[in-house]
C-alpha cells in the first residue's frame, strides 16, 4: 500500500493512492441535485433519480443511483461563493480549466483553482476562494448513478461518481494548465467557515471545458426545483 502526505499541512496520512478504494466521497450534509430538488445524500437510496451532467455542454440529464457506499474518512472543503463542498482528499472534481477531473488535493496547492457550478441556473465556471484542513473525519458517501457521464452535482459542485468505468484520475494526476487567478487561500479557519471571499467568485472565461457551457449568465440545462443552501 503505497501513502503520501496532503500538501497544506493537512495532517492526515491517507491510505492507498488508487481512487476506486473505498475512501469515500463527499460528506454527510452534501446536497444532491435532482429533478425534485436537493437532497441530502444520506437520504438517498438505490433507484433514486438524480442530476449527471455533461461538462462540455452543462446539459443536466436524469440519472438512476446504481450504489451507494458510506465510510468515516479525514476530510477537507472548498469554498466557492457562498457554497462549501466537504469531502475526501481523493474525490476527484471538475476542473474547467483542464476540462477534466482533478483531485480535490490539487485546490489545496493551487494546481486547480476553479470547478464548474451547476443549479437551476444553468452552468458556470466558478473560482475555489479558500480551502478548509480542520474540518475533521466526516461519515461521507459515494454514489454511483447508471450515466455514462459517470457524476453528479453535489452543493453546486459537480464531482465524478468515482464508477470503474468513468476513466478517472490516479493519485497522482494533478492540473497541468497554467491557472492566471490569484491562489485560494488555504488555513484552518473556524468551524464557523472558510476564510472570507473578495471579489467576483465567477471566472471571466465562464467556460465549462473544450466545448464550454454558460457563463455566469448561464441558461445551460433544465430547470430544477430548490436551491441549494450550501451544505
Amino acid at each position: 500500500m503505497n501513502y503520501f502526505w496532503i500538501p497544506m499541512s493537512l495532517g492526515v496520512l491517507l491510505g492507498c493512492t488508487s481512487c476506486m478504494d473505498d475512501d469515500s466521497c463527499v460528506a454527510e450534509g452534501g446536497l444532491v441535485s435532482t429533478p425534485e430538488g436537493w437532497r441530502a445524500v444520506e437520504s438517498l437510496d438505490v433507484g433514486d433519480v438524480i442530476w449527471a451532467v455533461d461538462p462540455a455542454t452543462g446539459v443536466r440529464v436524469e440519472t438512476t443511483i446504481t450504489a451507494i457506499r458510506s465510510a468515516t474518512r479525514e476530510c477537507l472543503a472548498l469554498r466557492f461563493g457562498a457554497d462549501e463542498l466537504e469531502c475526501t482528499p481523493t474525490h476527484p472534481i471538475y476542473c474547467p480549466a483542464e476540462a477534466a477531473y482533478v483531485q480535490a488535493v490539487a485546490f489545496v496547492n493551487g494546481q486547480a483553482r476553479q470547478i464548474l457550478r451547476v443549479d437551476d441556473e444553468g452552468a458556470q465556471t466558478q473560482r475555489v476562494r479558500a480551502v478548509r484542513s480542520d474540518v475533521g473525519t466526516r461519515r461521507v458517501f459515494d454514489l454511483s448513478v447508471d450515466s455514462e457521464h459517470h457524476n453528479f452535482v453535489v452543493n453546486g459542485a459537480l464531482v465524478h461518481n468515482k464508477s470503474e468505468s468513468g476513466g478517472l484520475p490516479s493519485a497522482s494526476s494533478s492540473s497541468t494548465g497554467t491557472a492566471t487567478d490569484e491562489a485560494p487561500t488555504s488555513g484552518t479557519t473556524s468551524s464557523s467557515g472558510a476564510s472570507s471571499d473578495t471579489g467576483d467568485d465567477t471566472a471571466t472565461d465562464g467556460t465549462a471545458g473544450s466545448s464550454g457551457a454558460a457563463d455566469s449568465s448561464g441558461t445551460a440545462g433544465s430547470g430544477e426545483t430548490g436551491s441549494s443552501s450550501g451544505g
